[in-house]
């Protein structure tokens, strides 16, 4: 596997305090890493960071790389940044009712995040949203599209914005913390639906959670985050079954008859 994106020594400072600490990642075509920890870890400042997101008024990169397909995003100008941004790399944010705009349609919505200029394919923006809502499980994609967001279940809500994200063919998704607000049911669902998407799109996915039940579930390597540090990574086999670090021991602990884990995850 050839590596997608590549994070070396991330350091990201607020002034002169250090929030993230020389953290390390890859992802690779058709795999899945997570990036596990607790509220405030830094996870989704990675993901920020990655995305060139940060608000460059209160925090800053003072070193290391971000190589996505073997450029250096931290090198490119906001210019260069938009055409990667939504489109090579795209971003399924969490709280799916206040990511999508409350006054506009699911079908603008979507073909508002279309890219002509980047898009390859023969069909039409709306022939594109309507296949894509069918991938992602709507029976009924021309009653989804002439949906308001709030006329839409969380699950529902969750799957147009996956859609949306894959509008545009992208090679790496961020997903962050797509299944909090969701059921164990549907956790399960949409897990799944990623799963299925990895294999058909080649994609990688960075998938942002703290919750290690998903990682066990769904991710192929995983990397343990604890204050902007990676105190822990390997294979998900491994860091269940031979974690090294007790933060990582203390974690695995407090997973005993967890609903989203299960013997045939790990």
């Amino acid at each position: 596997m050839s590596h997608l994106l590549k994070v070396d020594n991330l350091v990201v400072e607020a002034r002169t305090t250090t929030i993230i600490d020389k953290v390390c990642l890859e992802v690779s075509e058709n795999e899945i890493v997570a990036l596990v920890g607790e509220s405030g870890s830094g996870k989704s400042m990675i993901a920020r960071s990655i995305m060139g997101l940060l608000p460059s008024e209160q925090l800053s990169i003072s070193s290391g790389s971000i190589r996505f397909q073997d450029q250096n995003l931290l090198s490119l100008k906001e210019q260069s940044m938009r055409k990667i941004r939504g489109r090579s790399i795209a971003y399924i944010p969490q709280a799916p009712l206040t990511a999508l705009n409350p006054m506009m349609s699911i079908e603008r919505q979507l073909l508002e995040s279309f890219d002509p200029q980047f898009h390859k394919r023969t069909e039409s923006p709306k022939e594109r949203a309507v296949a894509l809502l069918k991938r992602v499980g709507f029976l009924d994609p021309s009653r989804v599209m002439k949906s308001m967001p709030y006329q839409l279940s969380g699950g529902m809500r969750q799957r147009v914005l996956i859609a949306i994200s894959l509008m545009n063919d992208p090679k790496l998704l961020i997903a962050d913390e797509p299944t909090t607000a969701l059921d164990v049911t549907l956790q399960a669902e949409i897990l799944d639906l990623l799963q299925d998407l990895r294999k058909e799109y080649g994609l990688g996915i960075l998938f942002i959670t703290h919750d290690l039940g998903i990682v066990a579930r769904s991710a192929d390597r995983g990397y343990i985050l604890q204050s902007g540090k990676t105190v822990e990574s390997g294979l998900t086999h491994d860091l269940f079954y031979n974690p090294e670090e007790e933060y990582t021991k203390t974690l695995i602990a407090s997973l005993i008859h967890h609903p989203t884990l299960t013997a045939a995850a790990v």
